[in-house]
């Protein structure tokens, strides 16, 4: 396999704990978001709507990345390159 070339595999167990745990936390702040919208918006100066589309993005992002864990996990080898749209260069 080439340097910088993706390989496909299921995740290892550390990185699996990690990626539940991320979006287990995504999902957390949005339950928090969503429930305390009106009040945590008054502190924080924004406007309801708006923590109400940032818990409702939060939700949607952790429960697609532990949905997601359970298909393929890419793992890359320069995640920075890939990143940087340096993939399938070369």
């Amino acid at each position: 396999m080439a340097q910088g070339q993706d390989m496909t595999s299921a995740a290892p167990p550390r990185r699996r704990i990690g990626i539940i745990a991320d979006g287990a936390t995504k999902v957390v702040l949005a339950a928090v978001y969503l429930v305390g919208a009106a009040p945590l918006g008054d502190r924080l100066g924004v406007s309801v709507w708006l923590m109400v589309a940032s818990g409702a993005a939060l939700l949607i992002g952790g429960g697609i990345e532990v949905r997601r864990l359970r298909s393929r996990v890419r793992v890359s080898r320069r995640p920075t390159g890939r990143d940087g749209g340096a993939a399938g260069k070369g």
